[in-house]
């Protein structure tokens, strides 16, 4: 995964979308402990976006005579491949995702479903309507579980389902869990050793963070996104010499001239500081 712009500076932004007002006690290793008046909720949470509404409305937008009456006449025969194209074709990710979603049920395609997963997952992360990111962390929840029902031994779908847990608020510690069995059985994923590195920072554990991190960079040594979090790891951890180490690292590493430009902004923070 390579960082934005935009996600360079508020690369933890989605763990605080996740898990929202949850806060947690340090971790051991293995097992992560919820404060008491942080625990999960009881329900399923729902968002307030009115999806049918919002299909009727761009269906209604759809002047197009002939497109009009293909689309009708692929409704009637639940063709959710074909409206899952032309939906894509008109840049309608949230519809395209959720035809997607469909066809992957109907079909009982793994495969299928991840992508929808992939299309919700990542409309949300784009949507400036917090009912609409709410309704689609749901549904990448939904379609990434169905997925994984279907292929339970595959780690990838795995972290996935994991993650969308963590993201979507109304289950982190189910996520978290999962993410910890994952590591447990494999210390060597990457990707599962950054993810938990990403929320033992955002709970202020910053020795723990350092400790996932490092074994990233150890696996991956040119991984910048890793470099930059365990930058800002050493920095709470009060340790400003090895940020700083990591951070020249980390510029001398980067193609991306405007990614260049922000860390290079971030070490002249810290050396002022």
């Amino acid at each position: 995964m390579k960082l934005s712009k935009n996600q360079l500076i508020t690369v933890l932004s989605f763990i605080v979308v996740a898990v929202g007002s949850y806060l947690f006690l340090p971790m051991v290793e293995g097992s992560i402990e919820p404060k008491p008046a942080a625990m999960e909720s009881t329900g399923k949470e729902t968002s307030a976006f009115d999806f049918a509404a919002y299909l009727a409305k761009v269906k209604a937008s759809v002047t197009n005579a002939d497109t009009a009456a293909l689309m009708n006449k692929w409704e009637a025969g639940n063709d959710f491949n074909a409206l899952a194209l032309l939906f894509h074709e008109k840049g309608e990710s949230v519809i395209e995702a959720y035809y997607t979603a469909q066809a992957g049920k109907a079909e009982k395609s793994k495969e299928k479903l991840e992508r929808a997963g992939d299309l919700f997952e990542a409309t949300s992360s784009i949507s400036n309507s917090d009912d609409m990111k709410g309704y689609l962390l749901e549904k990448a929840v939904e379609t990434y579980q169905n997925a994984y029902n279907l292929d339970s031994t595959n780690i990838n779908l795995r972290m996935k389902y994991a993650g969308s847990l963590i993201e979507q608020g109304a289950s982190p510690m189910q996520g978290i869990a999962m993410l910890l069995d994952i590591v447990k059985k494999d210390p060597n994923n990457a990707d599962a050793q950054l993810m938990l590195g990403k929320f033992a920072m955002m709970s202020g554990q910053f020795e723990k963070a350092v400790q996932r991190l490092e074994k990233v960079i150890s696996l991956r040594p040119q991984s910048n996104d890793a470099l930059f979090l365990l930058a800002m790891a050493y920095e709470n951890k009060g340790d400003k010499g090895k940020a700083l180490e990591i951070l020249q690292k980390c510029e001398s590493q980067e193609k991306n001239p405007e990614l260049k430009k922000e860390i290079g902004s971030y070490i002249e923070r810290l050396k002022k500081s």
